[in-house]
């Protein structure tokens, strides 16, 4: 069994080099898979001679453009495992991920899995979904579980998927929901995809997130969301109420901020409803207006 990890990047080079151990740790503690390690930078950067040096069996990519998506589907080309590892430059992995991951595969011949997310400062779940520690196999209502920086899948499901659609993630129009996109797209393939929280990643929580920031990705999800309507049609009332959902959810929290702000003052600092609420309502009625050309 070989399994590539990929980690795209761009002038994070410390944060990168905790990750780039994370892995080199796991390895250690697991006998019987081969990995190779791919990152790419983005926007014509590179990594320094020093990360090079400290990580020799790492490769090292370089793209001209700015996109995560288009980075990934890079690296994806330039690949050889047969199970791809995505996880963001910012994050880590728990020293037994490898060995737990070799043993799941093993065991279920599933090819898409996700693992469980937890801050590593804190230990907390990094959000309430994670507190789910049993495996399962998700359905649509359970997007949220399948995250950017903790999913795992087979190169060949990602070859017939035609890999990321490059329209979504950062860098591009849609600055975000890439992996949620990509989460439907398996379903509708009638493929499993398999939530191991033993498959424990570790990223930061932000307590405080920029306002911009949160509108942006509310702006992307919408968008994600309008396209599976005008593609899969079929299952457009599942993927309204889920819009619905998010928009109610805001809503109320948007309400409850304003009569009573103590009350959620903090969560308001990280989530931002109103930009949740007013993100999601443009990026629907963007991609909708793009849909009708």
């Amino acid at each position: 069994m070989k399994i590539s990890f990929i980690v795209a990047t761009m002038n994070r080079d410390k944060k990168l080099e905790e990750c780039l151990k994370s892995i080199d740790q796991s390895v250690m503690v697991c006998s019987g898979v081969t990995i190779d390690i791919i990152v790419i930078y983005q926007n014509g950067n590179s990594p320094t001679h020093e990360l090079i040096a400290n990580h020799p069996n790492t490769q090292f990519l370089t793209i001209e453009t700015k996109g995560l998506a288009l980075s990934r589907n890079y690296a994806i080309s330039k690949s050889t495992g047969d199970y791809l590892v995505f996880i963001d430059d910012d994050a880590a992995i728990d020293p037994g991920f490898i060995k737990v991951l070799k043993s799941v595969i093993e065991s279920t011949h599933t090819n898409a899995y996700c693992g469980k997310i937890i801050d590593s400062s804190s230990n907390e779940n990094f959000t309430g979904h994670f507190s789910l520690n049993r495996n399962m196999q998700l359905r649509m209502s359970d997007y949220r579980l399948f995250m950017g920086s903790s999913h795992i899948l087979s190169k060949n499901l990602l070859t017939r998927l035609g890999g990321y659609d490059e329209m979504f993630g950062a860098g591009a129009q849609y600055p975000a929901a890439e992996e949620t996109d990509l989460f439907f797209r398996i379903l509708r393939n009638k493929e499993k995809v398999l939530y191991i929280p033993e498959l424990v990643f570790m990223h930061s929580i932000e307590n405080v997130t920029r306002k911009e920031k949160v509108f942006k990705y509310s702006f992307a999800i919408g968008a994600m969301f309008a396209k599976q309507i005008f593609n899969d049609p079929w299952h457009c009332i599942y993927y309204i109420y889920m819009v619905a959902n998010i928009l109610l959810r805001s809503a109320v929290r948007m309400v409850q901020y304003i009569i009573v702000p103590h009350s959620i003052e903090l969560k308001n600092n990280r989530f931002h409803y109103r930009a949740v609420f007013e993100g999601t309502i443009h990026g629907f009625l963007s991609y909708c207006k793009k849909g009708t050309h």
